[in-house]
């Protein structure tokens, strides 16, 4: 029994200093955190705040469906590149558990709460896990056919 608890100490260790690389590599690869204040959720005062763009589809439509929109990354990199905007936070939120599942974007007494969902526990998670610029003008929302149509009602 002794002897296995001796060894725990350096397994407990070796383990994490492997979980550990393996985090700081898949985080150089993908920039996860950018970062130790952005990891451990504490991001310093002069961290850049960026304005946030809640894009959404109309129906059909999901999330995937702006890979297919090279328009709007092309123009969008533009913008920032032109000094237009700042870097933007772009929110691709899924709308619609199936196509055909068409929310208006509404609160259903005896469904999804969509509206709900969309104007208040999307920003706050947004706020929450993000560095947002302050203020309603730092918020936009783009959408396609009837998507874009749906905050603003």
């Amino acid at each position: 029994m002794d002897a296995a608890l001796s060894r725990l100490g350096p397994t407990a260790l070796f383990t994490t200093l492997v979980l550990a690389l393996v985090g700081a590599l898949f985080n150089n690869e993908y920039a996860f955190y950018t970062s130790w204040g952005d990891l451990l959720c504490d991001p310093p005062e002069d961290t850049p705040r960026h304005p946030v763009i809640v894009a959404m589809r109309g129906l059909p439509g999901s999330p995937e469906s702006y890979n297919k929109l090279d328009h709007f990354y092309t123009r969008l990199d533009k913008a920032v590149s032109d000094r237009r905007i700042a870097a933007p936070i772009v929110v691709v939120p899924q709308l619609n558990r199936t196509p055909d599942d068409d929310t208006e974007c509404i609160d259903d007494p005896h469904g999804l709460q969509t509206e709900t969902w969309l104007a208040s526990t999307l920003p706050t998670w947004v706020r929450q896990t993000f560095a947002v610029a302050p203020g309603r003008g730092s918020w936009a929302t783009w959408g396609t056919p009837s998507a874009g149509g749906a905050p603003r009602s």
